[in-house]
């Protein structure tokens, strides 16, 4: 079975939906039989693939228009795979856009995974564009899909709350990789560490993170919190400008990581609790 994959941002710095794009068609390219690829746009300045580039993954740069990237090589090498369906991973984008014109000039059947934006925080962003674009293009994008897949049950239960027909709702977790863990270094070591790993974005709750961390920083002294991600609409000042302000103690910050670096942060952090 040929399998597309449409991604709007394959970039690193948009963390683990990239990531679990990238996973995804591997794991399911590992299948008998199966032929998947993947395409998306690569929204930075900054070009490091985790990845191994073959012919089956497909990235295009935005071009003028930033928030909604296009490309008539996307739409050619779509038509030239002909894929037998197709996985639409998030909506509010252009993959949307280019989705739903595929999906009129081919029917091809395709998935649409929200991953998580129809969550209600996430309608609350850019509430009046979003409810534009619902109606422009959103609403026909998700009413043509043969399935929308959720990745936990709070997410499946949204869908229900939004009135979708629950014998259209798949409940499939995302792909995950796990670094291998053993323990090579066998020294004790006093401090354990608290790994934020992660954008910096209000969504994840690092403010809240703050607080719970104020709250204990003096009852364990051989803890420390370590937060690292990509700064998002320059988010990490605010966090700079929070730790100041509630006189933290032991939270280090540090920039974006991936690949290697990453799995040596886990690894680290894992090695601590011993």
């Amino acid at each position: 079975m040929k399998i597309a994959i449409l991604s709007s941002n394959l970039s690193n710095e948009a963390g683990g939906y990239a990531e679990s794009s990238f996973l995804l068609r591997e794991r399911l390219d590992k299948i008998k039989n199966n032929d998947v690829y993947l395409f998306g746009f690569w929204k930075s300045n900054f070009f490091k693939l985790n990845y191994k580039l073959t012919d089956r993954i497909n990235i295009f740069y935005p071009g003028y228009i930033y928030k909604f990237p296009f490309s008539l090589n996307y739409f050619k090498k779509l038509f030239d795979i002909k894929p037998d369906i197709i996985d639409v991973q998030g909506i509010w984008s252009s993959t949307s856009i280019l989705s739903l014109l595929y999906y009129s000039l081919s029917k091809t059947p395709y998935i649409v995974t929200p991953r998580g934006m129809l969550e209600k925080w996430a309608l609350q962003q850019s509430y009046l564009k979003k409810k534009i674009f619902y109606f422009l293009v959103e609403k026909y994008n998700l009413k043509n899909a043969i399935y929308l897949r959720a990745t936990s049950d709070l997410e499946a239960s949204t869908f229900i709350k939004l009135g979708f027909d629950k014998n259209k709702i798949l409940n499939i977790p995302n792909s995950i990789k796990i670094p291998n863990l053993k323990k090579k270094n066998k020294k004790k070591n006093k401090k354990k560490r608290l790994l934020f790993l992660s954008r910096l974005h209000p969504k994840k709750g690092l403010v809240e993170l703050l607080y719970s961390w104020k709250a204990i920083q003096n009852k364990f002294y051989d803890w420390e919190l370590l937060i690292c991600g990509y700064d998002e609409n320059n988010y990490k000042k605010k966090i700079v400008e929070k730790i100041k302000e509630l006189n933290l103690k032991r939270v280090i910050l540090k920039d974006f990581v991936t690949g290697k670096k990453k799995k040596k942060f886990i690894i680290l952090a894992t090695y601590l609790f011993y």
